[in-house]
């Protein structure tokens, strides 16, 4: 099933210095309850493999942690939420060998 978002946003992180910020996040606000979505992707940002890949994303609604993904979990990374509003914040954090994308659309 698919489903067809009005907004959304995209944040970029990455443990490689000069190229995005190796922590992101931003709080949107979100005037009435509807279906949100969560996706994280990322990718190795080039270094040798025995360097691993880490980092991770979240989403909160005002000061609570309602998802977090971890890089390389097996589920986790996209999600879809329902019974939200108001200040809802995303963010990823590149900790080694990673750039990553975050995206919330609601």
């Amino acid at each position: 099933m698919s489903f067809a978002y009005t907004n959304g946003i995209g944040l970029m992180s990455s443990s490689v210095p000069g190229m995005y910020p190796a922590n992101n996040s931003q709080v949107v606000w979100i005037n009435s309850y509807c279906e949100i979505a969560f996706r994280c992707t990322y990718t190795g940002a080039g270094e040798p493999s025995y360097i691993p890949t880490s980092g991770s994303a979240y989403l909160k609604h005002g000061s609570t942690t309602i998802h977090n993904y971890i890089f390389g979990a097996s589920t986790g990374n996209y999600q879809t939420f329902s019974g939200y509003w108001y200040a809802m914040e995303v963010g990823i954090y590149c900790a080694s060998n990673s750039i990553g994308l975050v995206e919330l659309m609601w």
